[in-house]
């Protein structure tokens, strides 16, 4: 696990948050590639960035904070 986590450290070095969490999703470490989106905002990783987050979230169980996320009396991360 230790060297996958560093395989997908080295091959994410100059990539930003959304290429990262990319990089550490092929190498099958999907807790790691949600940590590198909910350390970063929407304004830095987009829609791809925050579709990714969702699946992300789907797979791993978290169905509540989907919810919290797609709930309209939320206000979304990115507005002021």
């Amino acid at each position: 696990m230790r060297e996958l986590l560093n395989l997908a450290d080295t091959q994410g070095f100059k990539l930003d948050p959304l290429g990262k969490a990319r990089v550490a999703e092929s190498n099958r470490l999907p807790k790691h590639a949600l940590e590198q989106l909910e350390n970063s905002v929407y304004e830095v990783f987009g829609v791809e960035g925050a579709a990714l987050e969702l699946n992300l979230l789907l797979h791993a169980g978290r169905a509540d904070r989907v919810r919290a996320m797609m709930d309209p009396n939320r206000r979304p991360r990115w507005e002021p």
